[in-house]
């Protein structure tokens, strides 16, 4: 079989970790997968070349080059010739529903990566939601990482064409260990005696890093000794100018370090005694899942799936809501001990394996033929 991948980048983002681990898994059962990206770039492009997966360059020259990509995709799902093509993301979804009708041999297969209340028509989000909408009865097959997410697609396409396939964790990448615990909070200058809290995930308004941050400040309040980490790349320079006001208002300015995109994101959650994902809308966090694989203790909030991924696992706590999660984490902290985290990742193990997600991929797809 011939499967098609089409992501808009290979950053080392949740999204990107899943494509390509469901790509190497797939290609070790001799199937023939190719990634295609609107950019080629990114921190996992050396483990994709690496693990001898084809990546496509689609050369996207920004927001307008829209086109000029249409066509180059065309192009390269004719040469490459797939059974399947696999898009994820909105746009990545709308650009493959709009292939010309001389290259739709294969089947189309959508992924639903979040739920949550759209977005106003106004926005760039909104109006790809609404195309999203217009052209969903051009897949054949809706995956959604998520229940939430299913049912908020079932919405605009017909139930028969959705299904569920949750996230999956590589448990022998993300486990515990301590000597890269003890390495990278070295290298963030923490000591014995201080609390990490952590959160993994982009910089953008979904995240909700500024509840994170009231909820830091509130919390420290109680434990001076706390230090807080974020973790992932820059996706609104805007937001980021935010947070960086608030954490002065807040006077926490020395206690947060803002560390960027990782490539040793198994490292860094184990230098974390607490993971927190603060999100207003989601599917399934690859961040909390990623975590738990590491014996870490999550304090999330109650969005897409995150409850069921957890499993009664850490602490869920109400969205956008600072006092709430700065109690969680207080209570996680006080709480929490190296049996809760092993629970976790036990859970992960028997219900959340990458294994699971491969095989209900490959099944899923292989249905349609």
């Amino acid at each position: 079989m011939k499967l098609l991948l089409l992501t808009r980048t290979l950053e080392a983002g949740g999204t990107e970790r899943q494509i390509l681990a469901l790509a190497k898994g797939l290609q070790a059962e001799r199937w023939h997968v190719g990634i295609a990206c609107s950019y080629a770039t990114g921190a996992l492009l050396p483990e994709a070349h690496a693990s001898g997966i084809q990546v496509f360059d689609l050369k996207k020259r920004g927001r307008c080059d829209l086109i000029g990509f249409r066509s180059r995709l065309a192009d390269l799902v004719r040469s490459f010739s797939p059974d399947f093509v696999y898009s994820f993301l909105p746009v990545q979804n709308v650009f493959a529903a709009m292939l010309p009708k001389n290259c739709r041999s294969h089947q189309l297969v959508w992924s639903i990566r979040s739920s949550g209340s759209a977005q106003p028509l106004a926005s760039a989000e909104g109006a790809i939601g609404m195309l999203e909408n217009c052209l969903a009865k051009r897949a054949r097959l809706i995956i959604s990482n998520s229940v939430a997410g299913l049912n908020d697609a079932k919405r605009w396409a017909h139930a028969s064409q959705c299904a569920v396939i949750h996230n999956g964790f590589d448990l022998n990448r993300f486990r515990p260990n301590e000597h890269a615990r003890r390495r990278v909070r070295a290298e963030f200058g923490f000591g014995d005696d201080e609390r990490v809290v952590g959160m993994a995930a982009r910089v953008h308004e979904h995240k909700n890093h500024e509840t994170f941050l009231r909820a830091a400040a509130l919390a420290a309040k109680t434990l001076p000794q706390m230090r807080f980490v974020c973790v992932g790349r820059l996706a609104n320079r805007a937001v980021m100018r935010s947070l960086e006001t608030l954490c002065d208002a807040l006077g926490i300015k020395d206690r947060v370090i803002w560390a960027g995109p990782r490539n040793d994101m198994p490292d860094v959650y184990n230098a974390f005694d607490v993971c927190v994902s603060a999100s207003s809308r989601e599917g399934l966090p690859n961040a909390i899942g990623e975590a738990m694989c590491c014996g870490r203790i999550c304090v999330a909030t109650d969005v897409g799936d995150t409850a069921l991924l957890m499993g009664g696992n850490g602490t869920i706590v109400p969205p956008n809501n600072p006092i709430a999660l700065s109690s969680g984490i207080l209570s996680a902290l006080a709480h929490a001990d190296s049996a809760d985290g092993m629970r976790g990742r036990k859970h992960i193990e028997q219900h959340f394996s990458l294994q699971r997600l491969i095989d209900s991929t490959r099944e899923a797809l292989c249905s349609l033929c």
